[in-house]
């Protein structure tokens, strides 16, 4: 998916993380300028996350820092392991333990450095404690359960790190010994890595697939052979994120996104407002298994 809005948007992320990196104003400036130049990408319908990869890449390159984003990461993956335990109960304790894992997977979402100061991040995880959204899609949360308790595979492709944490509330419900959960293959903005996700206890849940790729998507040409097999052979494919929906919307496979919507683009795409939470089954044309 590629819209012209993306990229005011996606020059806004990059500027907060180039002020932030302490690099003098006219080191500040040049940056700002390659980032600039490799948005234009988009015009010619490219993916923003592809785009993101590359001005990420060019600031890592002149900061010195592979993986900026590190301290928040930590920070983020900390709290959310500290609400876990009310977070579980709540999921107990609900009439729909599906639905209340699913509504608050989506609901870590929110954790996401580009959309909030760091300073935020106690309040934040304080408030998804307890949140409980108004959730029209039911009857797509009830297709996906039924999927999962028919599946022997189900692949889960995760988002930010931290979010990682609430992903565990939907993993646990799942009673299958073929649980994969894919993560980008290197640093990518704050999105989760092999690292992160083991610090979450993923791997206690699942077994980790790395994409060997560093963009802030899934983009099934750039990612590696195991990725791409797990994403075709399994029963069930589920997707957090809207960086995943922008490279997956067109997939030749049905997909679950699970996501906030965060902009204009992506809340039309799926018939939703701004800030509504969505569980979205996508229409592919074929959904027959493909050699890979």
């Amino acid at each position: 998916m590629t819209k012209l809005e993306c990229i005011p948007c996606l020059l806004a992320h990059a500027l907060k993380t180039i002020q932030k990196s302490g690099l003098s104003p006219k080191v500040e400036s040049a940056l700002f300028a390659q980032a600039f130049e490799k948005s234009r990408v988009l015009l010619d319908g490219a993916p923003a996350p592809l785009a993101a990869e590359a001005i990420y890449k060019s600031i890592a390159e002149v900061t010195g820092q592979s993986d900026p984003f590190r301290r928040f990461k930590i920070e983020s993956t900390t709290a959310a392991l500290r609400a876990l335990p009310r977070l579980r109960e709540s999921v107990r304790n609900a009439e729909w333990p599906f639905k209340k894992a699913v509504e608050l997977s989506i609901a870590g979402n929110a954790i996401d450095l580009v959309k909030m100061d760091e300073a935020e991040l106690e309040n934040i995880v304080g408030w998804l404690e307890d949140y409980e959204p108004e959730f029209p899609e039911t009857e797509t949360i009830s297709r996906l359960e039924e999927d999962i308790r028919s599946a022997e595979t189900i692949f889960f492709i995760g988002d930010n790190a931290g979010e990682t944490v609430f992903d565990r509330l939907i993993l646990e419900q799942i009673d299958s010994a073929g649980i994969f959960y894919g993560v980008r293959g290197k640093p990518a903005i704050n999105d989760t890595t092999a690292l992160e996700a083991e610090e979450s206890g993923i791997c206690e849940l699942a077994e980790i697939v790395s994409s060997e790729s560093s963009i802030p998507g899934t983009m099934l040409d750039k990612v590696g052979q195991r990725f791409r097999e797990t994403f075709y052979n399994a029963d069930v494919v589920i997707a957090k994120g809207q960086g995943n929906l922008e490279t997956l919307d067109k997939a030749p496979r049905a997909i679950y996104h699970l996501f906030k919507a965060k902009c204009e683009p992506i809340a039309n795409l799926v018939g939703r407002k701004v800030g509504d939470f969505v569980v979205w089954r996508n229409s592919p044309i074929s959904e027959d298994r493909q050699e890979v």
